[in-house]
């Protein structure tokens, strides 16, 4: 058997060898398991073309005439050697790249679902860790720079180089509320009191708050990039103000997560909740005065009057994901209470305009 080398035969090889020497560098920080072996398994397959190229030249093995087809996998003698290693070689790769389940959960992961004081307390945690990460895709989304409002690094990212995608955020957000809800599900079988049952539905009515106002601003997105875009100065301010609303909105979020005075943080949830409703009758104000004044088109006030609407119920969601994860039993009723006789008020109000 001859060897010819020439530039092709020595680039393939090259390229081959530093194909091989990338993947054991990327295996150092951080070896994903199936992905990984995956990637393995395809340089094994260069590989062989590389040395079927190298050493047959390419050429099967000529059979005599009137013989019968050879299969593919042993026209070459040297792929015939290398067979009986391929078992071994697979285990290999499987025992030292595994599968792992990435874990997203800070306050569950080692909390006993037996221990009912222990385990509300963890999972009442668990959805303020789910709260601000929330907040940080949304930040993203939005495309805010996310040091207005966090010093630090979220647990998702803490131990990461590199930061996720968007959609790879928002998976990892739905997957951290079946965590929750999964753990919330375990309470329940065991022997609980009527508070504690109280208790623990309001945590999961604040998990369902947080990820109804994620999905509203995912769904606003595009709509936002377009006002950023766009030709028209009025539609890129309002964009802006936008942003300006939601981190004016997460600095209270986080001053009142920081209050531990109970009553404090009621009085902060109610302005907060004011502010949110007096920044959206200032957007109905503007927009109704850009209309007269023929600053936006009538395709445009749609989509306006659409994303502030949804901008809105999202920043109310937040709120209320808030009061039921901070507030007891009797101050969540007196914030309802108020929020119901506000509503009539502004019924009233409307009534009286007719």
């Amino acid at each position: 058997m001859s060897i010819n080398f020439d530039l092709w035969k020595l680039l393939a090889g090259l390229g081959i060898f530093l194909f091989g020497m990338q993947l054991i560098e990327e295996s150092q920080f951080e070896p994903p398991g199936l992905q990984y072996r995956h990637r393995c398994s395809c340089f094994f397959r260069a590989a062989a073309i590389g040395m079927d190229r190298i050493f047959c030249g390419g050429s099967p093995i000529r059979q005599p005439d009137g013989a019968g087809p050879v299969s593919h996998a042993f026209q070459y003698p040297w792929r015939r050697a290398f067979f009986p290693f391929l078992g071994p070689l697979s285990r290999l790769l499987t025992k030292v790249f595994p599968d792992y389940k990435t874990i997203l959960t800070v306050y569950l992961d080692q909390t006993p679902k037996e221990i009912t004081d222990a385990a509300t307390a963890a999972l009442r945690k668990e959805a303020g860790h789910l709260l601000q990460e929330c907040q940080l895709y949304n930040l993203r989304l939005l495309r805010i720079d996310e040091r207005l409002v966090f010093d630090v690094d979220l647990p998702f990212e803490a131990n990461r180089k590199k930061r996720y995608t968007l959609d790879e955020f928002y998976e990892n957000i739905k997957l951290l509320h079946a965590e929750i809800f999964t753990f919330y599900s375990k309470i329940q079988t065991q022997k609980l009191d009527e508070t504690e049952v109280k208790e623990l539905d309001r945590l999961i009515y604040a998990s369902r708050n947080m990820m109804n106002s994620i999905k509203n601003f995912k769904g606003i997105r595009h709509n936002l990039d377009e006002f950023d875009g766009s030709d028209n100065a009025y539609l890129n301010v309002q964009c802006k103000l936008f942003r300006k609303r939601l981190v004016e909105l997460y600095h209270n979020m986080g001053r009142i997560l920081n209050t531990e005075h109970q009553e404090s943080q009621y009085r902060s949830l109610l302005t907060s909740f004011v502010q949110i409703e007096e920044a959206d009758n200032r957007f109905i104000k503007n927009t109704l005065n850009a209309v007269a004044e023929k600053k936006i088109q009538e395709m445009e006030i749609a989509s306006l009057l659409l994303v502030n609407r949804l901008f809105t119920q999202s920043c109310r969601m937040q709120i209320y994901s808030m009061k039921d994860l901070l507030l007891s039993q009797e101050q969540i009723n007196n914030f309802d209470r108020a929020m119901d006789a506000k509503e009539i008020m502004d019924a009233e109000k409307e009534r009286v305009k007719e």
